[in-house]
């Protein structure tokens, strides 16, 4: 059934590989977990949920039990819409509160040392090129990783994004991120991130980050340019846009980075 509902959600939601097999774990984990005690999908009740995030405490994160519950919940709900369920068991299940901490932000000033270093391998050719692309528009690893030629328009100086549950959007560059791109773009059939295999990729980004003393998630990136542009000036309603966000809410996170930012240039001015 698991299954059945995860081609449910490739095929009619559109949703990413990665998103997939966030539930896929989630789900295929509580089902592990209800086995022993002989409950199926069909059996299982609000307790019992209960009692599987209770268990998890000590081992999962308060982030990585609501989504859990979500999952589970959205699985449920779809079980009952199909037919196979008369209740959603998890609809009333509730989920541990999360800490309002501020997205974790690379050093911009870092990544600049870093990018003015000199390439010595194609390893590191790579690499610098897609440090540059996510420092200069913000975009998603997985997203630079699946940028061919055909989405630059040199005319505009703009870029076609390929984002989450295949939805597209346009950002845009400057012509300082073209020296790193020149000397890595077209080598792999049209892509400009010339590689075979995406998890080497990966592996090198966070040897080289790692090497270089910034924080290897590629995250902590997106959310330094995000940052960087609220600071400048730039209105929520764009960065939100650019980041290929679906509720601005999400960037409003970005916005309390940068007002603790100023509260802190603030105060080691004035104590």
């Amino acid at each position: 059934m698991i299954t059945k509902y995860i081609n449910y959600l490739r095929e009619v939601r559109n949703l990413s590989e990665n998103t997939l097999k966030g539930y896929e774990n989630d789900l295929r984990g509580f089902a592990r977990w209800a086995k022993p005690q002989q409950l199926t999908w069909r059996t299982v009740t609000k307790q019992d949920i209960d009692r599987y995030t209770a268990s998890r405490h000590e081992d999962a994160s308060a982030a990585s039990i609501r989504r859990a519950i979500s999952s589970i919940r959205c699985f449920l709900r779809w079980m009952k819409n199909e037919g196979y369920l008369n209740s959603n068991a998890a609809q009333y299940c509730q989920s541990p509160k999360l800490a309002n901490n501020l997205p974790n932000c690379a050093s911009m000033s870092a990544m600049d040392n870093y990018l003015a270093t000199p390439a010595d391998s194609n390893e590191s050719r790579i690499v610098h090129a897609m440090v540059a692309l996510m420092a200069e528009t913000g975009i998603r690893i997985q997203e630079a990783i699946d940028l061919k030629m055909q989405d630059f328009n040199p005319e505009t100086r703009s870029i076609k994004i390929h984002g989450k549950g295949k939805k597209e959007r346009i950002v845009y560059y400057t012509d300082n991120l073209l020296p790193y791109l020149i000397p890595v773009a077209n080598m792999r059939n049209g892509y400009i991130l010339p590689t075979d295999n995406q998890y080497q990729l990966r592996f090198q980004f966070y040897r080289e980050m790692r090497k270089h003393g910034i924080k290897s998630n590629p995250h902590a990136i997106r959310h330094a340019w995000a940052t960087m542009m609220l600071r400048k000036g730039a209105d929520i309603m764009t960065v939100s846009f650019l980041m290929g966000h679906e509720s601005v809410k999400t960037t409003e996170r970005y916005a309390k980075v940068s007002n603790e930012m100023a509260r802190h240039i603030y105060e080691s001015i004035n104590n």
